[in-house]
């Protein structure tokens, strides 16, 4: 014969039907999967008392409404109580808060914050100095990384004329050639900077000059109260296409910055009669390749001086 069980979960509760064999024994309920005890069979099915429902020990259980009377008095006395509490509640949030209470305010609070505010302010001010000197070094820096460059290229201009073959007869002879037609002193009057644009120099605030003496070179700008002149040698390559010229300055390291003349030491010319044009880089980076402006390539317009 089978055992009548009923499962002790409240939430199940479902009954059970076990073998004779299985008596005094825990089973596992099919439902909820709740451990059993199968009582014997003479004996009745034990079962756990079922969970209390109620208040928590220890703490009053709601007051209920009287049966049989009237429910407003007692919702009226509730809502009392409620508001009871809720205002009882608030003074003593109000008393908390209040700064001569049992629990003042500190009052080291604001000095604390503002002597942090200003270790902060102090540390950026510090920051930003040290930023400046940073940007102010890799200035220089750079500064002196472009003037060794310049210097570099000026000698590695100088070594290729020392080293070039010589050039052909009555190429570098100032006594022949384009080498005697050079010789004198050549103004500049005009620089194409570009295509369309062409800048006219004023002779009687601004004189630019290159002079040809012999097989020296001598480059020379006259401002109001200013003169700035450079002096070297030239080499000239006329049966080259175009026709080159080779400056070689006496100071190794000049590039020609700021100088309204001509720039570099590597440059092209055409000679026509009492008229020059040399064509070069302002930065001197290499020699042009033909004569016209062209990036921040320049075409100088120069004119045979006078005597």
């Amino acid at each position: 014969m089978a055992i009548s069980v009923r499962c002790v979960n409240p939430e199940c509760g479902k009954p059970l039907r076990v073998k004779d064999e299985f008596a005094g024994r825990r089973v596992k309920c099919p439902g909820c999967g709740r451990q059993l005890t199968v009582p014997a069979r003479e004996s009745a099915p034990a079962e756990e008392p079922a969970p209390r429902v109620g208040p928590p020990a220890g703490r009053a259980a709601a007051p209920q409404p009287p049966a049989g009377r009237a429910v407003w008095p007692w919702l009226a006395g509730m809502a009392a109580m409620l508001l009871a509490g809720a205002g009882g509640g608030y003074l003593l949030s109000a008393s908390l808060a209040k700064p001569g209470g049992d629990h003042p305010a500190r009052p080291d609070a604001a000095p604390q914050e503002s002597a942090r505010a200003a270790d902060l302010a102090k540390q950026l001010a510090a920051a930003e100095e040290r930023a400046k000197e940073a940007s102010a070094a890799a200035t220089a820096e750079l500064g002196d990384l472009r003037a060794r460059l310049r210097a570099a290229d000026a000698e590695l201009a100088t070594l290729k004329a020392a080293n070039s073959p010589p050039p052909a007869a009555g190429a570098g002879d100032p006594g022949q050639g384009d080498g005697a037609r050079l010789q004198g002193t050549w103004v500049l009057v005009a620089k194409d900077l570009a295509a369309d644009f062409r800048l006219e120099i004023v002779k009687d605030k601004l004189r630019v000059t290159v002079t040809f003496a012999g097989d020296k070179l001598v480059l020379a700008e006259q401002r109001t109260g200013e003169t700035k002149r450079t002096e070297g040698r030239f080499v000239l390559r006329p049966g080259s296409s175009p026709k080159e010229m080779d400056f070689v300055p006496a100071d190794a390291g000049w590039t020609g910055d700021g100088m309204l003349g001509v720039h570099g030491t590597q440059w092209i010319y055409e000679l026509d009669a009492d008229k020059l044009r040399i064509c070069a880089h302002p930065e001197g980076k290499g020699r042009p390749k033909e004569m016209k402006p062209l990036g921040r390539i320049q075409v100088l317009h120069y004119e045979r001086e006078k005597p």
